[in-house]
């Protein structure tokens, strides 16, 4: 791995070179949200504190094939190869794979996806980020809504 700037990041894997660029805020904030919501690990939970990480859902569920392929298609779309001709995203525009050996090989696939999205959404997990959003839930209008409040009395 070498090379980073503040929105792209060159990495080789297999001696092949991949351009992974920043998402757009939409779809990095879709993806940072899901994450949190279905499989936040409790190491992060008890960054966050109960009071934030009582009001997730306590039925999260492993995420199913298809939330699984979508966001795998949504982290490799920020993902060029680099070859001798140019850099070319990993789909073509009809969304088949650019080269066709791509498809095959999951080894590959697999670190391009998790590459992609820990450069997308790392910053978030840091240690500013967290106390950001600790901070951001603590004071905000969303902590007066009273679905953010545990009450012994029903209302």
């Amino acid at each position: 791995m070498s090379k980073q700037s503040e929105n792209t990041k060159i990495i080789t894997v297999k001696g092949r070179k991949f351009v992974i660029s920043k998402l757009d805020a939409f779809t990095g904030s879709y993806l940072l949200f899901f994450i949190l919501e279905k499989f936040m690990p409790s190491g992060m939970e008890a960054q966050l504190g109960e009071e934030i990480t009582s009001k997730l859902p306590s039925n999260r569920q492993m995420m199913t094939k298809k939330e699984f392929m979508s966001i795998q298609r949504d982290c490799l779309s920020a993902v060029s190869e680099i070859l001798p001709s140019g850099t070319f995203p990993l789909f073509n525009d009809n969304g088949s794979w650019r080269v066709a050996e791509t498809e095959h090989d999951t080894f590959l696939v697999m670190i391009l996806t998790v590459q992609s999205l820990m450069f997308n959404v790392i910053d978030f997990f840091s240690e500013d980020g967290l106390k950001e959003l600790k901070e951001t839930f603590q004071g905000s209008l969303l902590s007066s809504l009273p679905m953010f409040h545990h009450s012994s009395t029903p209302q």
